[in-house]
């Protein structure tokens, strides 16, 4: 199954699963920058891994966002603060993604 590259105006068909196509792939790879650029570096691995070994080892802790149990099964993320200088604590990824959607909804919405 194919479907519309998601750059606005680009035809492209791509298969099902991708966003871009790959010239555009490039483009919003570049203007996004690499993970160490978006926040996401040795401190904050380092931190993320800390968390699992401690779910592992049978520690509790409950999601930022929802405040329901994590458990070591579970995906989850380390949830920034507003400033992204520190850590709340760890969320279910679904939540903390929902929470960083919302977010960038409400700040394109001031600009409109």
């Amino acid at each position: 199954s194919k479907k519309v590259c998601r750059q606005h105006g680009c035809p492209t068909l791509i298969p099902a699963g991708t966003t871009y196509c790959p010239q555009h792939k490039r483009m919003h790879d570049r203007v996004r920058g690499s993970s160490s650029q978006r926040g996401y570096d040795t401190y904050h691995r380092t931190v993320r891994e800390q968390y699992k070994q401690r779910l592992l080892n049978g520690e509790y802790f409950t999601c930022t966002r929802c405040g329901q149990l994590i458990t070591a099964s579970d995906s989850f993320d380390l949830d920034h603060n507003k400033q992204r200088n520190g850590y709340l604590g760890i969320a279910h990824s679904n939540c903390n993604r929902r929470a960083g959607q919302q977010a960038s909804i409400q700040a394109r919405e001031q600009w409109t």
